[in-house]
């Protein structure tokens, strides 16, 4: 007696999923429907599981980033070779990469700058252990020289006589990457990659404006980073207790400046 009430149970439960799943005629047919859904959903958990681990973020990333670059030429090349164009005093040719009969220069640097600043916020706010100064000096990079071959090709004016855009490439990849780290290095940098230093002054002002206005924004990545790995580190002083440090510094040097 047993038996038959679970067969009935079975048929109960098939009829009230048979909502659910499309009318496959005999008993067969719909028990390998359910097994077929069963792997199928069981496969679909394992492969997020998988996919939420560091390794299959990774992967996951790496194909998305392949998959959406491929269409576009300019992805294709090495780093250096990419900043070598950008910060080229040369106009880019009309037969290289960043023309195409879909897309113009301006299209593609604009593309370049949004993939880049994209994937940048993606992989740092995922932990995938990729590099923080290259992705920021090619952002920076491709900004200037957009923003410059702008200015060349729409705003030509006697006073911009001599300044290419490559020279906005330079001054754009040493002022973000300086937003970025907080330091003043990148202008170091800038100087012993280009080997010119014609543009020093230019460099120097904006890393200096760059690396202030970002200090008062948000840390720097490199703080910002050990605070969510919840490492070991110098938190800064209040305002109050800093104010009293300072003060007795000072009253500690006056007293010995008095004997």
């Amino acid at each position: 007696a047993a038996q038959p009430r679970e067969e009935e149970e079975e048929e109960e439960e098939e009829e009230d999923l048979a909502w659910k799943r499309p009318n496959i005629p005999g008993r067969r047919g719909r028990r390998a429907y359910q097994v077929g859904r069963r792997t199928i959903t069981r496969c679909w958990r394992a492969l997020l599981s998988l996919i939420v681990t560091r390794y299959g973020l990774v992967v996951f990333t790496a194909l998305v980033a392949a998959t959406t670059t491929y269409p576009f030429a300019f992805f294709r090349k090495q780093p250096h070779e990419t900043l070598n164009e950008l910060f080229d005093s040369e106009m880019l040719r009309s037969d290289s990469e960043w023309h195409s009969s879909r897309y113009n220069l301006f299209v593609s640097l604009f593309i370049m700058v949004c993939y880049k600043f994209g994937f940048a916020v993606i992989t740092q706010g995922c932990a995938i252990p990729v590099g923080v100064f290259t992705p920021a000096f090619t952002i920076g990079a491709a900004g200037g020289r957009l923003f410059g071959e702008i200015l060349a090709n729409g705003y030509a004016h006697e006073s911009l006589e001599g300044v290419t855009a490559g020279a906005y490439a330079v001054v754009g990849a040493a002022a973000m990457a300086a937003a970025v780290t907080h330091t003043v290095s990148p202008a170091v940098i800038v100087f012993e990659l280009t080997g010119q230093s014609a543009y020093m002054l230019p460099v120097l002002v904006a890393v200096i404006l760059a690396n202030a206005t970002a200090a008062v924004i948000a840390p720097s990545i490199y703080d910002m980073m050990s605070e969510l790995a919840n490492l070991p580190s110098l938190r800064p002083l209040p305002a109050n207790i800093a104010a009293a440090s300072a003060g007795a510094v000072d009253g500690g040097e006056g007293g010995a400046g008095k004997l």
